[in-house]
C-alpha cells in the first residue's frame, strides 16, 4: 500500500515533529494534502508549513453552521487524484521508525484503524478510496459521537477492519498518541487546566529542539518555562537523537 496522506491543519498551530516524520517518512506515502483551517486564534503558520512541507495544499472554507473538519476533509477529498488508499492522520501520532510502515503497508487491505478509548480515532486510519466513496463522507461531531464517529459506523457496515495492534506493533513502543495537543497550547494561553501536563511538557521540549522550526517556537519556549521531567519513559524513542 502507498495511501495518500490527508491531514487538516489549524493555522494557529505549527507540529515540528510531524513535519520531520512527514520528511522521513515520505516514500511511504502516494502524496500529502494538507487543509488549513481557520480558528480565529491569531496566528498564521500556514505559510512556512507550505515552505518546508513537500505537500499539496487546500485553504478549507468553513460552511455556515459547518463542521470544521468535515469540511476540510471533503473539500479536500474533492481534489485529490485517484488512488487506492487514504491515510487519515493527526499531527500527534507519534512513529517511531519505518519498521511501522513496513508492517502495516506490506500488502493490500482495505482498513486498518487505531483505536483509543473504544473509539476507532483518525489519528491514524487507513482506508481503501472506493470505501471512503461509499459512506456518507460525514467526518463530523455529532454528540454522542466525535470526529469520524458516522464514517467508522458506515465503514462498519461495509467492510471488517483492522487494529493496527493486529500488525505486531505496540503502542508506546512504536506509535503513541499525545491528545489534547492542539488544545493544550490553547490551555497555555488562556490560563486553563493542561491534559497530561508532564507528558505535554516533556514533548513541547523535545519539539523546540527540532531543526527547521517556525515561529511558533516562541510559543513552544514560553511554554518550556515550566518544570518537565528529567526523563521520560518513552518519548525519547519517537524523536530523532
Amino acid at each position: 500500500m502507498k495511501p495518500i496522506v490527508l491531514l487538516t491543519w489549524p493555522k494557529h498551530a505549527d507540529f515540528p515533529i510531524c513535519r520531520y516524520n512527514l520528511k522521513r517518512y515520505r516514500p511511504y506515502f502516494q502524496d500529502i494534502y494538507i487543509a488549513f483551517s481557520e480558528h480565529h486564534m491569531g496566528e498564521d503558520y500556514s505559510n512556512f508549513v507550505r515552505e518546508n512541507v513537500d505537500a499539496k495544499f487546500i485553504d478549507a472554507v468553513i460552511t455556515q453552521g459547518g463542521d470544521w473538519r468535515n469540511d476540510a476533509i471533503n473539500q479536500t477529498l474533492d481534489k485529490l487524484p485517484p488512488c487506492e488508499h487514504i491515510l487519515f492522520l493527526e499531527q500527534d501520532f507519534l512513529i517511531r521508525d519505518e519498521e511501522f510502515f513496513n508492517k502495516l503497508f506490506a500488502e493490500d487491505h482495505d482498513y486498518i484503524y487505531y483505536v483509543e478509548n473504544d473509539r476507532k480515532h483518525p489519528a491514524f486510519m487507513c482506508v481503501k478510496r472506493n470505501l471512503v466513496e461509499q459512506t456518507r463522507k460525514n467526518f463530523s461531531a455529532s454528540p454522542p459521537v466525535d470526529h469520524f464517529g458516522l464514517f467508522t459506523q458506515d465503514l462498519d457496515k461495509l467492510v471488517e477492519g483492522q487494529n493496527i495492534d493486529n500488525f505486531g506493533v505496540v503502542f508506546k513502543e512504536d506509535y503513541y498518541h499525545m491528545a489534547g495537543l492542539t488544545q493544550n497550547y490553547k490551555c497555555f494561553k488562556y490560563g486553563d487546566p493542561f491534559f497530561r501536563p508532564n507528558t505535554f511538557f516533556y514533548f513541547n521540549w523535545k519539539s523546540s529542539i527540532l531543526p527547521e522550526q517556525s515561529p511558533f517556537l516562541a510559543l513552544m519556549e514560553q511554554v518550556n518555562h515550566f518544570p518537565r521531567p528529567k526523563i521520560h519513559e518513552f518519548l525519547d524513542k519517537f524523536f530523532p537523537e
